[in-house]
């Protein structure tokens, strides 16, 4: 779990360093998810769905409602 943590954290940053803006940030975050290393398909479909969940969560906070 800590290895996958740091894993999208450093994507994070890379993605928050970039210096063009992004139009679709849920876009971006799904690139991300499936680059995400996993050893098996249920690790992977485990880590897509932590990202999905954390994608909805963040802009259901800015937006609210859903």
């Amino acid at each position: 779990m800590m290895k996958l943590l740091r894993t999208a954290t450093m994507a994070a940053v890379l993605l928050a360093s970039t210096a063009a803006a992004h139009a679709n940030p849920v876009a971006d975050w799904n690139i991300i998810g499936i680059s995400l290393p996993a050893s098996s398909p249920f690790h992977q479909a485990r880590a897509m769905a932590a990202t999905q969940l954390a994608v909805f969560e963040a802009i259901n906070a800015i937006q609210g409602g859903y």
